[in-house]
């Protein structure tokens, strides 16, 4: 129903939009609701107050005046497309609201989250293929939450660097670690970041769960309190002499079977999963269940945590999506995406656990 924004500026595109902001300050401008921005000798430009809001509550600064002003402008606009979309709440089902990805051009969003390598092992001697309980979804629970039994870590944050995809291994493996144990340990993202290179991966710029899981595999995993996140691709100093856990093989679920996926949350726990996040409905989404029709089921850019299932209030089944961009985005770092709309998104496309 509404065409995703793209924002491509210009240099004049720039200066035209730049034109309103570039008159004399008014006296009657409160200073409690406008900012001055200027640059030595030059205009006083005049930036909205929810302007500098933001930059404080997500620590935003800029190398230069005008790439503020540019970065303002891409929020501004942003900022309109979720108004617009929200106006149209009873049509979509879910809201969006302004977060820290809200200074991204559409296409720089992509480029910079789109972290998913799609090569498979296939010929890895650790991989099989899920084998459901029961291929009826009427024989399985109607609802699952394992976020609400101890079986999945608090929500973090990948911050700019492009590793879903240890973030989303990672969860599975901090899931089933703890079903089969009885707590809950969380375990080192920037390990299988550092380390798996030699398996395939590329740090923080792109990587795949199967092939952290072979690292893992082959090598172990440190805990996060051993080995913390840095934000940032390191030299590998993995200590051998502390893994956090054993892991014999993994397993594919069949592509986009969804009776699979509920089988395998219900019955196995946390499920890794990929999905179309390209789109800039999921980049600002706030609540609701997220349904997005042009969603692709085959190009999936980004890795998350299927941590449940249910259906909410209006009959809309859902899967219940741990992301990796903290607490503020979503639903407190969650999202509830379609469940049982022909594999919207991709949730089941490359959806992947380990057997310890």
């Amino acid at each position: 129903m509404m065409a995703s924004l793209r924002l491509g500026l210009s240099s004049a595109a720039v200066l035209f939009l730049l034109l309103p902001l570039l008159l004399p300050v008014a006296p009657a401008v409160r200073a409690d609701d406008e900012h001055i921005c200027s640059e030595p000798s030059g205009p006083q430009v005049q930036l909205p107050r929810e302007w500098h809001l933001w930059k404080q509550e997500h620590g935003k600064t800029y190398s230069s005046f005008k790439t503020e002003l540019e970065r303002h402008i891409v929020w501004q606009a942003n900022q309109q497309y979720i108004d617009t979309h929200n106006r149209y709440n009873s049509s979509f089902g879910y809201t969006l609201a302004m977060n820290r990805l809200g200074d991204l051009t559409e296409a720089e969003y992509q480029k910079q989250y789109g972290c998913i390598d799609h090569a498979d092992n296939g010929s890895s001697p650790f991989v099989f293929y899920y084998s459901p309980v029961s291929e009826d979804a009427s024989n399985l629970p109607t609802s699952v939450d394992w976020h609400t039994k101890a079986a999945v870590s608090p929500v973090k944050d990948q911050g700019d660097c492009c590793a879903s995809y240890a973030f989303s291994a990672v969860g599975t493996l901090e899931g089933m670690e703890a079903l089969a144990n009885g707590y809950l340990t969380t375990f080192s993202e920037q390990n299988i970041i550092d380390c798996s290179g030699p398996y395939g991966n590329h740090g923080c710029s792109k990587g795949a769960v199967d092939r952290a899981f072979e690292y893992v595999i082959e090598q172990g995993i440190n805990t996060d309190t051993v080995y913390p996140f840095r934000g940032a691709r390191k030299r590998c100093h993995y200590k051998s002499s502390k893994p956090g856990v054993t892991l014999r093989s993994y397993q594919w679920i069949r592509k986009g079977r969804e009776t699979d996926l509920q089988s395998a949350v219900a019955m196995e726990g946390p499920i890794s999963a990929a999905i179309d996040a390209s789109h800039n409905t999921f980049r600002f989404y706030a609540s609701g269940v997220y349904d997005q029709p042009t969603c692709s089921s085959n190009k999936v850019n980004h890795a998350v945590l299927v941590a449940g299932y249910g259906t909410d209030e209006q009959g809309k089944d859902y899967w219940s999506v741990k992301n990796s961009w903290g607490v503020l985005w979503g639903e407190d770092g969650y999202i509830r995406m379609s469940r049982n709309q022909n594999n919207q998104c991709g949730i089941a496309s490359r959806a992947i656990f380990p057997a310890l």
